[in-house]
């Protein structure tokens, strides 16, 4: 095996399939990037057997003199190359699995691992293809996915779940004590009904993201993403993900809209005092005025006075978690924010006033102070 590429071009192969390694992997192999020449092109391959990542260089682009295929240590592989001060590298396999790579003055020689040794990572998909704009899973990524879960014993709230009917595409992410809503609209009619995991979309997102759009599949097993000769695919979660049509009221007793940047700067000194380990604030509307309390034992109180852009309904005393609320607040990224409430023990439920297709929950926490 021996080639001859743009080092930069090789470094940035290299930190795409990098996404796909795991530090924890199951398989020493798999702590390696598969490097496959071929008489027209280069591949590179990664993968932790739930996420796999492999793109292509084409002749174009690389100089390739002898065929061959190996494993490399992916930590090195990218070390080596990301220090390399020459334009282009050339790599040779001199003997089994030792691999010289060169460029300009430097020259270095690392052992790898048999290419037969390498699982056999199958990127095929039987879904019906269709394209998906970059943006939409920027906007997923960015509106929903703060919300999944992170405790693996729940593994269908480690995820988001994407359902399409028609062209609307409603995106949800929880861990059961908030929930984050986002209606989006396809390019074309879809029907599917899936739990991605987050951190998986989170590297198909940073791995797209010079892309316009990219060709989607999606089966019972996993979704892939094709894109620039390259094809990413993650494996979906199994578990079913929970209904949450009835978790939104169409009425409500209270109203209130608020500064944004106001009710943030308030949750955040609130929260500095922590109620029994937790960041539970207290929220009083009354006489147009909104009270933000909380209380530690060790430390003291804090207390904060807002005066809303607008309330309706009767007085109200809610507590719930600063973080969530202000992570909401945050998300909708609208100078002002609509809160809806149905008195004191049902969720509460956070709208942008300029954009309905955002809408969050949070659960409300019974206070004592």
């Amino acid at each position: 095996m021996r080639f001859t590429i743009n080092t930069n071009r090789f470094l940035k192969a290299i930190n795409l399939v990098n996404r796909s390694i795991s530090t924890t992997t199951p398989l020493p192999s798999l702590a390696g990037i598969l490097l496959k020449v071929e008489p027209n092109s280069l591949s590179l391959t990664a993968s932790d057997f739930n996420i796999s990542i492999r793109t292509v260089i084409t002749a174009d682009e690389v100089n390739i003199e002898e065929e061959g295929t190996v494993n490399i240590n992916a930590r090195y592989l990218h070390d080596i190359i990301q220090s390399l001060n020459g334009t282009t590298t050339t790599v040779t396999l001199i003997d089994g699995t030792l691999l010289e790579i060169t460029s300009d003055q430097s020259v270095f020689k690392i052992n790898g691992m048999p290419a037969a040794d390498y699982p056999n990572i199958s990127f095929d998909c039987s879904g019906k293809p269709f394209n998906l704009k970059t943006k939409i899973v920027e906007e997923i990524i960015s509106s929903v996915a703060f919300a999944c879960s992170t405790d693996e014993t729940r593994p269908a709230l480690t995820g988001v779940n994407l359902k399409a009917e028609g062209r609307e595409l409603d995106c949800v992410g929880t861990d059961s004590r908030r929930l984050s809503l986002k209606k989006l609209e396809l390019d074309e009619e879809e029907n599917f009904n899936i739990v991605v995991p987050v951190k998986y979309l989170t590297k198909i997102k940073d791995s797209i993201a010079d892309q316009d759009e990219c060709e989607v599949k999606i089966d019972n097993q996993r979704i892939t993403f094709s894109f620039a000769n390259t094809v990413i695919s993650a494996r979906l979660i199994e578990d079913s993900f929970p209904s949450i049509t009835h978790l939104f009221p169409n009425t409500f007793k209270q109203q209130a809209k608020l500064n944004s940047r106001e009710l943030v700067s308030a949750i955040t000194r609130s929260s500095i005092m922590k109620y029994e380990g937790k960041d539970t604030i207290k929220m009083s509307f009354k006489d147009n005025k909104l009270e933000l309390t909380a209380i530690s034992q060790e430390v003291g109180t804090s207390y904060d006075v807002l005066t809303p852009i607008s309330y309706e309904g009767s007085d109200l005393v809610i507590g719930c978690s600063g973080k969530h609320l202000s992570d909401a607040v945050r998300v909708m990224g609208n100078k002002e924010t609509l809160l809806y409430f149905n008195g004191e023990a049902h969720p509460i439920i956070i709208k942008n006033p300029e954009d309905d297709s955002l809408i969050q929950l949070i659960s409300p926490t019974r206070v004592y102070f």
